[in-house]
């Protein structure tokens, strides 16, 4: 459930995520008796590391909006790859 929540984020606002996905994963979720606060941290935690992965990089725009001109998208999305990296652990 939680890599298709970073396959979609990839692609999707968090807004349209979680109108996809709540009415889907919270039947699921409660048949499964996983304790809400922890299994919406953990998606929470997705999130980040979807709107860090290719091919969009929805949080390196901000960055570039205000980076000197010398600095590359390119430059900014490589600086996400330790972050993503420490997530993913």
């Amino acid at each position: 459930m939680m890599a298709i929540l970073i396959a979609l984020g990839m692609f999707i606002g968090w807004t349209g995520i979680v109108s996809i996905v709540v009415p889907i994963y919270t039947p699921i979720a409660h048949t499964l008796q996983f304790v809400s606060i922890w299994f919406v941290m953990l998606a929470i935690v997705n999130f980040q590391i979807s709107f860090l992965s290719p091919p969009f990089v929805f949080s390196t725009f901000f960055p570039k909006a205000i980076a000197p001109p010398e600095i590359t998208t390119l430059d900014i999305d490589l600086g996400t790859v330790p972050f993503v990296g420490f997530q993913m652990r």
